[in-house]
């Protein structure tokens, strides 16, 4: 460790012996210093708290993310010394300095064979079950007046969620990786409930420059509303590669067989995935773009469908240590087959826009609080089908 430190100080940070005043902190200049010395005498943990508050007041300075990124890397922090590393590289450096920042990344990587998220929060929403508001519908020609029971209705949910994954190395140029997920928002009427699991085995193949492959098999399920919602088998097929040091690209792709104990016309195949494209335009400012693309085939022509989309946001840490994100999500679903009620071909075109805040002045216990806001709107040809929900999560997050 006392090695590794030497090698921070002289390769990460910049050359320059003293930091830009942070805004509002005159003491910043001996307060990176402190910092510093306490990572020279191998003190990580003494020096997390002397740059977390330099960062909040310059977040855009890539030395004292750097030292951060290192400290957290020394303390076994690994989910948050790689969060702040990759942020590094998008800062003005040298070669020496990028070649540095990479190296220990894949140090990270490499070393980091268990990954443990855990979620908690509180999730106020005003439609749940995405039920229409539309109190007559159009069936055949003729309205029929819905009941209490088929509107929206409001409710608070309790949402925890928890991903697993273990990658150890079968040798030098292979890892498996074994995952297991499960996301549930749970209701005081039990009607509601919506839990969601997933278990998955695979292998990595790493390669230079942060290329990652990986591919495997599948099994979900998702159980809502007292009962089995579907179930099923699959594979699976991951990349992603850094393009540049501010850019990086990362796709996933599946194919499942899902039945649908309920609704047996909806059993069949899901296939389709998600190509993403992110950049660092500053170590305060990132951006990324999405293009989705799924295909259902079912028993039934008029639950076959297409469905097309694009996710656009972004990421910005202001002076302070407030950090807004953004993301705005637009997809079209167009089914194959004519609804036997309804006479047409469902068409749906949904909307999702999401905005998250949190503060890492707040951070106790090595974690923050975050406040995030969801818009859900989707539109249909047929009426049943249209809601809105809105939706305030409340709860708490690591990567900070």
């Amino acid at each position: 460790m006392a090695a590794d430190t030497a090698v921070a100080d002289t390769s990460l940070s910049g050359t320059s012996p003293a930091a830009p005043e942070v805004a509002g902190n005159a003491d910043a200049e001996l307060w990176w210093h402190n910092a510093r010395q306490h990572l020279q005498a191998n003190r990580p943990r003494a020096a997390i708290p002397y740059l977390d508050a330099l960062l909040r007041g310059d977040p855009g300075n890539s030395d004292y993310r750097a030292d951060l990124g290192y400290a957290l890397y020394l303390t076994g922090q690994f989910d948050r010394a790689r969060y702040h590393l990759d942020r590094v590289l998008a800062g003005p450096l040298t070669d020496a300095q990028r070649r540095a920042v990479e190296a220990l990344i894949e140090r990270i990587d490499h070393r980091r064979d268990w990954t443990v998220r855990l979620g908690l929060a509180v999730v106020p929403e005003s439609n749940p079950l995405r039920r229409t508001r539309a109190e007559v519908v159009s069936i055949g020609g003729m309205d029929f007046v819905l009941g209490p029971g088929a509107l929206e209705a409001s409710g608070t949910g309790l949402q925890l969620g928890a991903d697993l994954a273990w990658a150890p190395w079968i040798n030098p140029r292979l890892r498996g990786r074994f995952a297991l997920s499960a996301t549930g928002r749970f209701y005081r009427d039990s009607t509601l409930n919506d839990i969601a699991t997933r278990i998955e085995a695979g292998v990595l193949v790493p390669g230079d420059g942060g290329r990652m492959t990986g591919a495997g098999l599948s099994l979900q399920h998702r159980h809502a509303g007292g009962r089995t919602l579907n179930r099923g088998p699959g594979v699976y097929v991951t990349h992603q590669q850094r393009l540049s040091r501010q850019t990086s690209l990362s796709l996933r792709g599946e194919y499942a067989r899902l039945r649908y104990p309920g609704a047996p016309l909806r059993d069949g195949s899901r296939s389709g995935g998600e190509v993403t494209l992110s950049h660092a335009v500053s170590p305060r400012l990132s951006l990324h773009g999405s293009v989705i693309g799924w295909r259902t085939s079912s028993v039934a022509d008029f639950e076959t469908g297409t469905e097309i989309g694009l996710r656009f946001g972004g990421q910005y840490t202001l002076e302070g240590g407030l950090t807004v994100a953004a993301d705005v999500t637009h997809l079209r679903n167009h089914r194959d087959g004519v609804a036997p009620l309804f006479g047409v071909r469902r068409q749906d075109e949904r909307t999702d826009i999401r905005l998250r805040l949190q503060h890492s002045g707040l951070a106790a216990g090595g974690f923050v609080p975050v406040l995030e806001l969801v818009q859900e709107r989707q539109h249909s040809n047929i009426g049943l089908y249209r809601f809105t929900n809105r939706r305030v999560s409340m709860g708490l997050s690591r990567q900070y």
